[in-house]
Parts: structure tokens; sequence; C-alpha cells
């Protein structure tokens, strides 16, 4: 063999000992496509946040042109919430928007709709307990246990367990999980009267496609709750380290 044709043929060999494998191959390209998929969700859930802060900047100029209108008096914004018309909700949670959950939760669902509220969280506190939950399993229990406080009347105590959902949710790259957590946080802020937080919190939630109407219908209520309310108001507020 000629020089040029060993330097040829030591090219080759190097070359093909440069090659990935077939698998190496079909692993990358699996790769690849989880995450332009997770990248497409990151973008229609930024277009989606980008519409609503087009529609708070237009609700904001609309304030400021009109910030030295006469306040309405006590008794017309009496008037203007008895106008507002609340979204309907279920008291239970297997008739709730997060139904069907997880059957490892059925026996605190059976005991809140039995009516003991008490007893369906202790029974939830004994699943948030176990080391084995999937994350499904997990993200749901902290939502019954959030919805059971917030039936309770204790809605600052449940965001913190709507809170821990969402983490562990966003944690996990899970787009519809976040949006069930951040619909829970909604919820507890509209309890809380900060309906500003919680127009968001709906709006976060629509990258769900269950149950669009009743988001849709928390976050009109939120809005016009919020319109109601004095510019200066606590309720006006906006977290921005939470949005």
């Amino acid at each position: 063999m000629s020089k040029p044709e060993e330097q040829l043929a030591g090219c080759s060999e190097g070359v093909s000992e440069q090659l990935p494998s077939y698998e190496d191959l079909l692993n990358t390209i699996h790769f690849l496509v989880k995450e332009r998929d997770a990248y497409r969700h990151q973008l229609a859930f930024a277009q989606r946040t980008i519409i609503e802060l087009q529609n708070q900047i237009a609700y904001a100029s609309q304030l400021a042109s009109s910030v030295q209108v006469a306040p309405p008096s006590p008794m017309e914004n009496q008037t203007q919430v008895g106008r507002v018309s609340k979204p309907k909700t279920c008291s239970t949670w297997i008739q709730s928007w997060l139904a069907p959950s997880e059957p490892i939760l059925a026996p605190a669902e059976d005991a809140w709709q039995g009516g003991s509220v008490q007893r369906a969280l202790t029974k939830v506190e004994l699943v948030m307990r176990r080391k084995d939950l999937t994350l499904s399993e997990e993200v749901n229990a902290e939502l019954l246990f959030c919805a059971l406080l917030r039936s309770s009347g204790k809605s600052q105590l449940a965001l913190t367990y709507a809170e821990k959902a969402l983490t562990l949710a966003k944690n996990a790259n899970d787009y519809w999980l976040t949006g069930k957590a951040e619909y829970h946080r909604g919820l507890c802020y509209l309890k809380l009267d900060l309906f500003a937080r919680s127009v968001w919190c709906f709006v976060l939630a629509s990258q769900t496609t269950d149950h669009r109407e009743q988001v849709e219908a928390n976050r009109l209520y939120a809005m016009e709750r919020c319109k109601e309310l004095p510019l200066n108001h606590p309720g006006r507020e906006i977290d921005a380290q939470n949005i």
C-alpha cells in the first residue's frame, strides 16, 4: 500500500472511532424532543402571561385616566358588589375541579363527603407522611389538604399548602399539575380578598385545558372585585416575586 493510501486508511479509522453509536444518537434525539416539548409549554405559558400583562396595562391606563373622578359612595359600592356574580363552586372534593384525584386519597374524600372535615384532614395527613408517593399523589394530597383548610375558613394556612404543591409541580416541570396548584392558590387569595393576586393565579392556571370555564369564571369574578377596591387597597397589590 502506498503512503497516501495508508494515510487515507488511517483517517477513515479515526473518523469511524469518533462517530457516535446508534444508541447514543437515539438517546440524543429523545432528549432533544423532550426539550422541544418543554420549550413549547414554556412558550405557551409566556404567551398567555404576555396577553394578561397587556390587559393589565390597558386597565392601569384606564385607571390613570380616571383618577380625577370622584369615588362612588359606600351605597353605590354596595350596589355594585351586589351585581357581581360569584362563580358557583362545589363544596366537596369529588365534585370539584380536581376530580378525579388519586385512589390513595379516596378515604379522605369519603370523609369530607360525609361531612367530617377533621377526619378528612387526619386521613390526608397520614398520606402526606408516606415516603413512597408519586408526584401526582404528593401534589394532590397537598391540594386536598389546602382545599379542606380553605373550606374550614383557614385560607391563610391553606395558602402555604397550595404554594408547596406549586413548588413540587414546578420543580418537576409538570405543567398540568402546576396549573392545578395555581388554581387553588388563586382560590386562597380570593378568600383572603387579595383579588389582584388571585387574578394572576387564575391566568397562570389557564395553561391547563380541564375546567377552563371555571378558571375563567373565577378570573373574571376576581377582576370585578379588584376594580371595586380603592386604588391603595392591599387587594390591588401584586406580589411580583410569586407571579
